[in-house]
């Protein structure tokens, strides 16, 4: 019998016939906070459940409802969120597979089950078929039914404890117990197996020739058993801290409601906060909004109460995935951007009356007094000063998301490739903002801007799962050398990418024909933030190579992580080098920070394509293609503006 019918059994048993449901959603404050371990890490209800349901349906709400609202019916009502149609499915052969209705992209687990069936054994022998071997539609077929076990597993992670829709004879049953469970019939388990082979032992296997109360007992037993074995390896919803089981042997590990009870596990802890969920899902399932705020609150001041789990930081990480800060800070960055390369275009057309900063009344006085390139007009001077404004306040917004991540998991946020880059972002506007404010550079502000909304848009591509918020591998999982290497060698990469888009402007400003003396002073910011970049990853290099050499017993190793780190340092002291002794001019030399993008960008990700090293933790797939054609365009762009300007300046 396949997992899908196993389960469609096991709701069928656990299912109650007067069910009374409220007109209003459930209010899931509490419920959405209540801490659980997944990954590693304990976070909150909330985050769980976006996470499983961003998985399953490619999406963060269902109907309306949100991930928390979605998560409780799926535990307590399993009935009715197995008719939901919330599975997804967008492949044509794989739809055609399974026998689905190819214009339909989303379908029930009641509509896979034929399907998933069918197609088990081939699914058996694709597992046992290398990653690299399987073609596009198979891994769509292997991710089905991946999304059918884990919602499978989710809708009868409680089953336990939700009341039986079965006649139960009244010798297994006390006469005040109202509601009968799986978890109330345990003690009573080996009766009534006992009960049912003396019955076989003298009536054989035909159910027709027993009595009602023999029929009852015979069908009890048959589905306990099958809520039993729905139960196996059902892990994920781990809700239980082992202190509260006395399991010394893994103190930081959680279990599941069903690996309590085939464990033997439980405690008067564990049983206590067991029933507290059944009377959740009672109030659920009734719909007494009441008694399900009580229930719930119960449940997470339990919780909180028995372990470490910090309810600020629960919260913290429902808001913060409720926001979306980045998807803000992405919006203004835009914006930022649009202001800039407006004023920046225009700024050349406007010489009939110079600016004149004192004259301006609006909030971006400050800023046009520091920045306002000769020849322009109030209008593109206040553009200047909105655009820089803009730039600031997403950057502040940045900080504050990057400081909740720090908040929430405790760490500093460079742990992984996909922070990294959330991070480097930040220090491409920081270093665009100061530099376009301090140092009247509207190029660098503007390359601040773009860059900053570049790297945020790509940053999702770089997450292995749906939760970006992870928990580190063990050798990265010391907070001095991710503050010190990885913030440092980071923001060198941030500075970097500044220094390449300054290069690529000074180069595209030669090229439109702009007088070379008036871009002295960009030539000059340019060098000066190379010289920082240059600073900032030979420094984070040789604290890698340190941290290398107390985690792993040698400084240098020549892994390619540690190559990538070095190539940016040795083109950047090649750069000054070829400047000082004169075998670079000012075209060449800009040619060749712009250049910088490029090996960045091969330093940073194209190692981790490589598939060898130690620094495993920042592989990532599906970078190939995107990288190739990022460094096949920005060398073509270099080389077409390396040959055409000088052709361009013999003829002006």
């Amino acid at each position: 019998m396949n997992l899908v019918r196993l389960l469609l059994i096991t709701i069928l048993c656990t299912c109650l016939s007067n069910k009374a449901y409220a007109s209003e959603p459930l209010d899931t404050t509490a419920f959405s906070q209540i801490p659980i371990l997944e990954d590693g890490r304990i976070k909150p209800l909330g985050t769980f459940a976006r996470a499983q349901l961003k998985t399953i349906s490619g999406r963060t709400s269902f109907q309306g409802a949100s991930p928390s609202q979605w998560l409780a019916e799926t535990l307590f009502n399993p009935a009715e969120a197995i008719e939901k149609q919330i599975v997804y499915i967008s492949n044509t052969q794989t739809k055609e597979r399974l026998s689905l209705n190819p214009d339909q992209d989303y379908f029930s687990l009641a509509e896979l089950e034929t399907g998933l069936e069918t197609t088990h054994e081939d699914v058996v022998k694709l597992l046992q078929t290398d990653a690299d071997d399987l073609t596009k539609d198979q891994i769509d077929l292997l991710s089905t039914h991946d999304k059918a076990v884990l919602w499978t597993k989710l809708l009868r992670s409680l089953s336990m404890t939700l009341p039986l829709n079965l006649e139960i004879p009244e010798k297994y049953t006390a006469k005040e117990q109202k509601i009968v469970t799986f978890q109330t019939l345990t003690p009573v388990q080996q009766r009534i197996n006992a009960d049912l082979k003396q019955i076989i032992a003298q009536k054989g296997q035909n159910i027709e020739k027993y009595t009602e109360t023999e029929q009852k007992t015979a069908l009890l037993s048959f589905q306990i058993d099958q809520i039993r074995a729905g139960g196996v390896n059902n892990t994920i919803f781990r809700i239980l801290p082992s202190s509260w089981t006395n399991d010394d042997e893994s103190p930081q590990n959680w279990f599941s409601p069903w690996e309590i009870f085939q464990n033997g596990k439980g405690s008067p802890t564990t049983a206590a906060y067991l029933r507290n969920w059944q009377e959740m899902a009672l109030a659920y399932r009734s719909g007494n909004t009441e008694l399900w705020n009580t229930t719930s609150t119960a449940a997470l001041t339990i919780a909180l109460d028995n372990t470490n789990a910090s309810q600020t930081r629960l919260q913290t990480e429902i808001l913060y995935q409720a926001i979306q800060p980045y998807t803000i800070v992405m919006a203004l960055y835009a914006l930022s951007t649009l202001l800039l390369i407006i004023s920046l275009s225009k700024t050349r057309h406007y010489t009939a009356r110079p600016c004149n900063p004192e004259a301006s009344g609006n909030a971006a006085r400050w800023i046009a007094r520091r920045f306002c390139p000769v020849g322009t007009s109030h209008a593109m001077t206040n553009v200047n000063g909105i655009g820089l404004i803009i730039l600031g306040i997403s950057s502040i917004l940045h900080i504050a998301a990057i400081l909740a991540r720090i908040y929430i998991l405790d760490r500093p946020p460079v742990g992984t490739l996909y922070e990294s880059v959330v991070f480097v972002s930040l220090i491409c506007a920081l270093a665009g903002l100061i530099d376009g404010i301090l140092y009247k550079n509207t190029p660098s502000a503007l390359g601040g801007a773009l860059s900053a909304l570049g790297l945020l848009a790509t940053a999702p591509i770089m997450l292995q799962g749906n939760d970006s918020l992870e928990l580190l591998v063990a050798v990265l999982n010391t907070n001095f050398w991710l503050t010190t290497h990885v913030l440092i060698i980071t923001a060198g990469y941030g500075v970097c990418i500044i220094a390449a888009l300054m290069a690529h402007y000074y180069m595209i400003a030669r090229w439109r024909g702009q007088p070379k003396p008036d871009l002295a002073p960009l030539y000059k910011a340019t060098h000066k933030t190379t010289l920082i970049a240059l600073f900032l990853t030979a420094f984070g290099t040789v604290l890698g190579g340190i941290w290398a050499d107390q985690s792993w017993g040698r400084f240098w190793g020549w892994d390619p992580k540690e190559n990538g780190a070095l190539l940016i340092v040795l083109w950047l002291i090649w750069a000054q080098h070829a400047r000082l002794s004169g075998h670079m001019r000012d075209l060449q030399y800009n040619a060749a920070i712009a250049y910088l993008g490029v090996i960045v960008a091969l330093s940073w990700f194209g190692v981790n394509l490589l598939g060898v090293g130690l620094h495993s933790y920042g592989f990532t797939s599906g970078l190939a293609g995107g990288l190739a054609i990022f460094c096949t365009t920005s060398t073509a762009i270099i080389a077409a503006l390396w040959f055409a300007v000088p052709q361009k300046e013999k003829t002006a």
